[in-house]
């Protein structure tokens, strides 16, 4: 039976333990042989974080690597807003790679006050399916999380690699799909590796709907 193309996606499960191989071992050896940008956070450059509409960013051996508390890492850096009230913070990462190259960025996220102090950290957040029709035309998956008064000396927000994270993988469930001749075919599961680089669609929102499922990890 011809095998039915990704098509729509939904998240169908959490984080499970995965072997370092493929996609994910390139990706570490990457990580691993990518020279050291800087001695300290402040030399980081930040970027200003989109605010209202989505941006894309590439993370991974085209960019820079720092040793975080939790080791070595890919990153992206951003100086947040100015807080005024609370605001919701999106994330989207999705899949890339074909097949048995496929592999997701997993992010942890890391959020410090403007003297580099910890404020908040995530490495555990309630993602969801994401549409592939979205503007970007890739399945992956979404989450949000919200900047209040908890967290709101919080002035610069980092994306990184956790090697927690990028140890686990993430389980797909591939929609029902129609074959030529008309015939339907049942979704199945499938998982795709958490890796060391990928993609990242990010903003900022204002406070809308129910409280996003992501909490900060305890301290």
């Amino acid at each position: 039976m011809a095998r039915v193309a990704v098509g729509l996606l939904a998240l169908f499960a959490g984080v499970c333990a995965a072997q370092d191989s493929g996609p994910r071992a390139e990706s570490k050896a990457a990580l691993d042989a990518a020279p050291a940008c800087c001695t300290v956070l402040g030399d980081f450059g930040f970027q200003r974080f989109p605010v209202n509409f989505p941006e894309k960013f590439p993370i991974g051996r085209d960019g820079r690597a720092y040793r975080f508390g939790s080791g070595r890492s890919f990153f992206l850096a951003f100086e947040l807003p100015k807080y005024e009230s609370v605001y919701h913070v999106s994330v989207s990462t999705w899949i890339t790679g074909k097949d048995e190259g496929m592999s997701i960025f997993c992010p942890a996220i890391l959020l410090t006050d403007s003297a580099y102090r910890p404020v908040a950290r995530y490495t555990d957040l309630a993602y969801r399916g994401a549409s592939p029709t979205t503007r970007y035309g890739k399945p992956g998956m979404e989450a949000r999380f919200v900047i209040d008064e908890r967290t709101r000396a919080a002035r610069y927000i980092f994306f990184l690699t956790d090697p927690g994270l990028a140890s686990r993988s993430r389980k797909f469930k591939r929609m029902p799909g129609m074959l030529p001749g008309g015939l339907m075919t049942a979704g199945d599961t499938f998982e795709v590796p958490c890796s060391y680089e990928g993609e990242l669609g990010l903003h900022i929102t204002a406070k809308y709907g129910p409280e996003p499922g992501g909490q900060p990890d305890a301290k």
